[in-house]
């Protein structure tokens, strides 16, 4: 999937009452997981326009991103100097990362893998890890209803999903073996934004009564 026809468009969503509202759940549930500490050194795989990048580098991380759009990553180069962070934005691919091995405290891909080959950005994410690092995975969840909407959309439109792989836990599982997880994001698609309130009062019930099928998945792996 070629990016750059959506970069100048791509932060709208977040500018969306149900976007901003899923924006700040994934990232709760991220942050979560990374229990990233101040001083390290963090990749953002797909960093896009620079969402989390941004997010990161404001926690006092040392911030690399990388991503195959060039339209993006000038949008998240501006996005950081209008902030003052000093954030390195690389043009590259997840599948052949241009890094010596065990450089990363953390490793960072969000709505990413969905688009990648699954078994090459394994092998790249664990080559630049550092021993004792982890890595930290955020994907639309094949079993939801959200991946479910995009996917018939897809059919009858062009999106940015036709070519996405949705997984599952089980699935993720397969992939990495051993994994923490956990799921957000129980409100449906085109929820009104009234309703997003008494949702997110609820998530933390609904997370735990239907924990498999929260519209995100966070996974966290660990380097071993």
């Amino acid at each position: 999937m070629n990016f750059d026809g959506i970069a100048s468009e791509y932060d709208a969503w977040y500018q969306t009452p149900l976007g901003a509202y899923a924006n700040r759940l994934e990232k709760k549930l991220i942050f979560e997981l990374a229990e990233q500490k101040s001083g390290e050194t963090v990749l953002d795989i797909g960093c896009g326009t620079g969402n989390y990048s941004i997010e990161l580098a404001h926690m006092r991380l040392e911030v690399v991103g990388i991503d195959p759009s060039g339209n993006m990553l000038k949008i998240a180069r501006e996005k950081a100097e209008k902030e003052g962070l000093d954030i390195k934005f690389i043009l590259g691919t997840a599948e052949s990362l241009p890094f010596n091995d065990d450089v990363f405290d953390l490793v960072v891909l969000v709505t990413t893998f969905e688009f990648l080959d699954p078994k090459k950005a394994i092998f790249e994410m664990r080559r630049v890890l550092k021993w004792d690092g982890r890595i930290i995975v955020g994907v639309l969840n094949r079993w939801s209803v959200w991946a479910f909407e995009r996917r018939i959309k897809s059919l009858f439109e062009k999106t940015i999903f036709a070519g996405a792989r949705f997984y599952s836990i089980p699935e993720l599982k397969r992939f990495f073996g051993k994994v923490r997880w956990k799921t957000t994001l129980f409100a449906p698609p085109h929820t009104p934004s009234f309703l997003l309130k008494y949702f997110e009062r609820l998530e933390g019930a609904l997370s735990r009564v239907f924990k498999p099928f929260g519209a995100f998945i966070g996974v966290r792996i660990e380097h071993a």
